[in-house]
């Protein structure tokens, strides 16, 4: 099916990880980011087998870029994400 991007907080990180979990597990979504501005990181779970596995988590702190075999040629820093306050 495609992607899907979910944005983080203290109070919906359990929601992610269960309800939206297994609705695009039910759905068959290839590939969905977790991102998390408090923590500074992205959490990338791919579907194998019909079952989601994490397959990166990605952190502004050292630098990552995120990348998609769904999207070939996507290169987005991280630092692009989550901008710091001037």
């Amino acid at each position: 099916m495609g992607s899907g991007t979910s944005s983080s907080t203290e109070s919906t990180r359990r929601r992610d990880k269960t309800l939206k979990h297994r609705l695009y597990e039910r759905a068959a979504v290839s590939e969905y980011w977790v991102v998390d501005p408090e923590l500074d990181v992205v959490k990338v779970y791919r579907l194998i087998h019909g079952r989601y596995q994490r397959v990166h988590e990605l952190a502004l702190e050292r630098g990552d870029v995120l990348t998609t075999p769904l999207l070939p040629g996507l290169r987005l820093p991280l630092s692009a994400i989550f901008h710091e306050p001037a």
